[in-house]
């Protein structure tokens, strides 16, 4: 499943003619994972410095695939002082937990399921994590961590079903209204999670109850594949119909 796929245009239309959209519902950050992190990038990290530091004890520590190559140094706030960041194999996904640096003391501030994808720094930082769908989890997570200065932490968050391959050279602002769906097909079949047992529609994904404006990635018939931003900070991609 690919779940970054490469635009290397349409991201300076988008931030140049809606920059009042990308601004408010945050999909800037968002899209710009999206462009520039390759399909199998792996991280570089650098713990070269790590046997000076206090290592915060972590659950994952315990786990059998535990080691300490998946830790990493960097400065995230731009204090100076390198924090610290886990990101390895921690059943039954892999785990990201990133530590500030105060002192000789460690500040908990992230954590979550997923890979570490990317760090950049432009005006803050922004690390880039991603979760594959896995086991009973039909949605995979492109994460976006931004921390300024201040130590101002907020976290974005793109879910993806498993079903969904993104794809599309061009993308356009629009507005729709209705159900996002996993597959550009009418699925309202009741059926029951094997998983947990809740009782599913079809592959509805979420109710989109008002005209809404998304971004839409390409389309097929009349069907759009879209992100839609549910909250700031929450957001969704998926088929949706549109006569």
């Amino acid at each position: 499943m690919r779940l970054f796929p490469t635009f290397s245009v349409c991201i300076i239309i988008l931030t140049i003619s809606n920059q009042s959209f990308a601004q408010e519902n945050n999909i800037y950050e968002h899209l710009l994972g999206f462009i520039t992190i390759k399909k199998g990038q792996e991280f570089e990290f650098d713990n070269s410095e790590l046997n000076q530091l206090n290592i915060p004890k972590f659950a994952c520590e315990n786990d059998p695939n535990f080691s300490i190559s998946n830790f990493h140094l960097e400065d995230l706030d731009g204090n100076g002082q390198k924090d610290l960041i886990y990101s390895g194999y921690c059943q039954p996904y892999e785990q990201t937990l990133i530590w500030l640096r105060q002192g000789e003391r460690f500040k908990l501030i992230v954590d979550v399921a997923g890979k570490l994808l990317d760090i950049k720094h432009e005006d803050g930082t922004r690390i880039s994590i991603s979760k594959a769908p896995c086991c009973c989890d039909h949605f995979g997570e492109f994460i976006a961590v931004l921390i300024d200065k201040k130590d101002n932490v907020v976290q974005h968050r793109v879910f993806q079903h498993e079903d969904i391959t993104v794809s599309g050279s061009e993308l356009r602002l629009t507005k729709v209204m209705g159900f996002l769906r996993s597959k550009p097909k009418v699925d309202d079949t009741l059926r029951t999670d094997e998983c947990s047992g809740d009782t599913l529609i079809g592959n509805q994904i979420l109710n989109i109850p008002v005209q809404s404006e998304v971004l839409q990635f390409n389309e097929l018939g009349c069907w759009k594949l879209v992100l839609y931003p549910e909250t700031e900070n929450r957001l969704w991609i998926g088929w949706i119909d549109q006569p």
